[in-house]
């Protein structure tokens, strides 16, 4: 699968960052003036409109060769967006897409950082460790940000894990009664996986309160942004110019335009 690049930082884009929606109604005039409106979700579309600047020659090489690669708009590629969540259903843990176990006990409508009562009181009823896991179909290899709001009002140990099936990398977080957004933030450049497992585990006995699951293609958290059936993955994308040029703007730097066209529906 071809993936867009992420610069030397392992960020997906530069701000500012131009993102623009567009949709289609289809309209039917009766000669009785009767009018049938209709949505075209087919033709329901994201462009992005990236530019950066001073980019090194390797990483403008790296956008340069890829765009070659795809043969300019016309292959499609995995694009990450910058400026959405990765997670679909952020908030809601019991959408099929959180794989949990029935012994984890859950409790919405807890109070949350935004003092709205979105967060969920999660108790593990076992005796063993169990998890919150949500699988993202992003490639082992990208950087990204795994963060989530999380307090407890005894001691209680969470871990945060990512997992591309072979390497793992965990987070351990004592947590406190005050609400607090913790990450973890990892790599894998050798990795070769097309997906990847993200979880938030808590030990027997343990009750958790949770908010707002988010992952980021890129090495920090950024502000939060709630999700729902829809998650910032576009696996369909295809560059939307004829050609892309890098403009040497000094030693070793240059900058460049792109963009990115998706159908939203993915």
């Amino acid at each position: 699968m071809r993936v867009f690049p992420q610069i030397s930082t392992g960020a997906m884009a530069q701000y500012p960052i131009r993102r623009r929606r567009s949709e289609r109604a289809i309209l039917n005039l009766s000669e009785d003036g009767t009018v049938i409106a209709l949505w075209d979700e087919s033709a329901s579309q994201v462009k992005w409109d990236l530019r950066f600047s001073g980019l090194t020659d390797q990483e403008t090489a790296n956008i340069t060769s890829f765009y070659e690669m795809c043969e300019g708009p016309l292959q499609p590629f995995l694009f990450l967006d910058p400026a959405a969540n990765l997670f679909t259903y952020s908030e809601d843990f019991t959408q099929p897409v959180w794989q949990e176990s029935t012994l984890l006990s859950l409790a919405p409508g807890i109070t949350d950082p935004y003092n709205t009562s979105r967060a969920t009181g999660v108790t593990n009823n076992s005796l063993a460790d169990l998890s919150l896991t949500q699988t993202s179909a992003i490639p082992g290899s990208a950087t990204c940000a795994f963060s989530v709001y999380a307090r407890s009002d005894q001691p209680t140990t969470l871990v945060l894990t990512r997992t591309d099936g072979s390497t793992v990398e965990s987070l351990s977080i004592q947590l406190s009664a005050v609400w607090t957004r913790y990450s973890l933030n990892t790599s894998f450049a050798s990795s070769i996986s097309l997906s990847c497992d993200f979880s938030a585990a808590l030990g027997p006995g343990q009750t958790v309160d949770l908010f707002g699951f988010q992952l980021e293609p890129q090495p920090l958290p950024g502000l939060y942004v709630m999700s729902a059936a829809s998650a910032g993955i576009y696996p369909n994308s295809r560059f939307d110019a004829q050609q892309i040029t890098a403009i040497s703007t000094g030693p070793g730097e240059s900058s460049l335009a792109v963009s990115i066209l998706s159908p939203s529906t993915q």
